[in-house]
């Protein structure tokens, strides 16, 4: 096997819709990162890209920079895709790994969203009590469940726990704790003048871009078109394919949300006691 490129050096492994793709878009500003072409490549996952081979993975880092990293969130989905930490471990034994958390129901909500934004032929939300629909987003939700299999190969150390509460009203706060444990400058540019990370907001896109075009997104051949284009040019389509009239989905009841925060609670009690954070502002605490 040729070693065509680096291996990422950590992995930015969820939660999903807890801000990982604001965080993926400001470390490939950062001059000492070098982040892969695609923000989720899902290489670990043997149901998505593995196949592809290590080669395939060196592929998406561009040599000369201090440090490599990628951001799949279907990494802490074990219930969808086995065996990504052992995956992890063989291959990225030495990584680092960033997990940022969201309050539990309302990660959930955003996904129902994000699903039904992508097509997801998902029941509505006075029908999906009971489903293993709901079970998907609540399995998600457990983060603590979702990181133990993590931990087992991991040592605890090399785990960054961060609020997505905190990346969105402090952002400079958590991208210096970043730099911290990633061991790089402290130094971010693209920030605004408030301090914000001047990434766009991911939800109104999705809102924003046409049925079809997230549709065709998801074939294969897109997938290979991908691989071969100019990341400048990838971007611009992707930004005229945003620019639409936004389209409105279902929202989840407040049943939907009593149902979820019930089956969390004890899961992101746990999380509360390993991250070492309080988590103030989730409505799962009954104190």
């Amino acid at each position: 096997m040729n070693a065509v490129g680096p291996l990422p050096d950590f992995l930015i492994i969820g939660a999903m819709k807890a801000g990982t793709t604001t965080l993926y878009y400001q470390l490939c500003r950062h001059p000492a990162v070098g982040m892969s072409r695609e923000k989720e490549t899902d290489f670990l996952i043997a149901e998505k890209n593995w196949g592809r081979g290590e080669d395939w993975y060196r592929q998406q880092f561009t040599p000369g920079r201090q440090i490599y990293g990628e951001a799949s969130p279907n990494y802490t989905k074990r219930e969808a895709f086995g065996g990504v930490p052992e995956r992890a471990g063989e291959l990225l034994g030495q990584a680092r790994l960033i997990f940022i958390a969201r309050d539990p129901v309302e990660r959930a909500a955003s996904q129902y969203r994000h699903a039904l934004f992508h097509g997801v032929a998902l029941p509505a939300p006075d029908a999906l009590s009971g489903t293993r629909h709901i079970q998907h987003l609540i399995d998600t939700s457990c983060y603590a469940a979702q990181l133990d299999p993590w931990l087992a190969i991991f040592p605890r150390d090399r785990l960054l726990i961060l609020p997505f509460e905190g990346l969105v009203a402090n952002p400079g706060q958590i991208l210096t704790t970043i730099a911290k444990f990633l061991d790089i400058a402290d130094t971010w540019p693209g920030m605004n003048e408030t301090g914000s990370p001047s990434a766009a907001n991911t939800g109104s896109a999705l809102a924003q871009t046409p049925l079809w075009a997230m549709r065709l997104s998801q074939s294969g051949l897109v997938g290979r078109l991908r691989d071969v284009m100019p990341t400048g040019l990838r971007q611009g389509i992707k930004g005229a394919m945003q620019r639409g009239p936004a389209r409105a989905v279902p929202e989840l009841s407040a049943a939907n949300r009593s149902e979820i925060r019930a089956a969390v609670a004890a899961d992101a009690a746990r999380f509360r006691e390993l991250a070492g954070l309080r988590f103030e502002s989730w409505r799962v605490w009954d104190d």
